[in-house]
């Protein structure tokens, strides 16, 4: 996926799922605080529920984007990004 410097990158965001396992989240928003979801840089969504996050790059770079939920990453739940 392509995108451009210092433009707006909205990233909209889908949870598929049917339910969700909070005690796995609880147990890992402890262990590692980056994926507690409380700050502006993810979101966590209930199942069936829509979001977005809106990000602007200001340098040329290469990146991934991806579901912090255990398993998620390794389910393929990636993107990568090129911003031109």
């Amino acid at each position: 996926m392509d995108h451009t410097v210092n433009a707006n990158f909205n990233w909209y965001c889908k949870n598929n799922w049917k339910t969700r396992d909070k005690k796995k989240m609880e147990q890992m928003s402890k262990i590692d605080k980056t994926m507690a979801h409380s700050h502006n840089n993810s979101i966590l969504l209930e199942p069936k529920q829509k979001g977005n996050i809106i990000w602007k790059f200001e340098n040329a770079v290469n990146i991934e984007i991806a579901c912090n939920v255990p398993g998620h990453y390794q389910a393929g739940m990636i993107a990568k990004v090129n911003i031109n």
